[in-house]
């Protein structure tokens, strides 16, 4: 869930964003 939290937040897109999708689809 922590995640999720630092995803919205966006510091680093494209670092964010892939390991959201990895954590998301796992």
């Amino acid at each position: 869930m922590e995640v999720h939290i630092m995803c919205l937040a966006g510091s680093t897109w494209l670092d964010f964003a892939r390991q959201c999708i990895n954590n998301k689809w796992m």
